[in-house]
């Protein structure tokens, strides 16, 4: 399964490409550095899939990415609190090239990821905390 460059940015509202940020730039309250998320291939639609009376395929609706990181419960917090919604994102759709991109940002709920520990982080080889493994739903993509 082929993955990208880390690359991946964020912003929240639509049309704000000037205000993206490099996901591993981003810090909880607790002053940890979220870790950059997989941006995987096999992660991306086209659109519901839908057969036509003659048998043909289509594509309907919008283009999705789903991201995929390992976050503490600072970090979930604070993605909901500050990113859930109507965000800008620099991804690579369908492509190695990375674009701009206004997205529509679902997190899942508590019940929809699973528990992970945390037994060291970069700078502190002594660190332990529960996180989850955190699907980042963007949907509704559209070129900027």
């Amino acid at each position: 399964m082929p993955f990208l460059t880390l690359n991946n940015q964020i912003a929240a509202g639509h049309d704000n490409a000037g205000g993206l940020a490099l996901v591993n730039t981003l810090v909880d309250a607790d002053g940890v550095y979220l870790l950059n998320p997989i941006n995987s291939l096999k992660k991306q639609t086209r659109g519901l899939r839908v057969t036509r009376c003659n048998s043909t395929t289509a594509r309907q609706g919008f283009a999705s990415v789903f991201w995929e990181s390992p976050v503490l419960l600072a970090q979930y917090e604070y993605l909901k609190n500050n990113y859930e919604g109507l965000v800008t994102i620099k991804t690579a759709y369908h492509s190695k090239t990375f674009a701009n991109y206004n997205a529509v940002l679902t997190l899942p709920d508590f019940n929809e990821i699973d528990a992970v520990v945390f037994n060291a982080d970069g700078g502190d080889p002594t660190f332990t905390g529960l996180g989850y493994y955190l699907t980042w739903w963007f949907t509704a993509l559209e070129a900027l």
